[in-house]
């Protein structure tokens, strides 16, 4: 089965039915709001984001 995410706003009340839905078929779900490699959900000042300069340009070509 190919793995799947869930593209959808941190305001969407059906993301985490939606996730667990395709889980319980089967399905390898990449949850952003509750990833395995990272408790506590993706946020804006991570790491990848502290590289980013006032203009908006990325400083380092990190991998996300």
């Amino acid at each position: 089965m190919p793995r799947i995410y869930v593209a959808s706003s941190w305001r969407n009340p059906y993301q985490p039915e939606v996730v667990a839905a395709l889980r319980k078929a089967g399905h390898e779900v990449y949850d952003f709001r509750n990833p395995k490699d990272n408790p506590g959900g993706f946020h804006w000042a991570g790491p990848m984001w502290t590289k980013i300069g006032r203009t908006g340009s990325r400083k380092s070509t990190s991998a996300i």
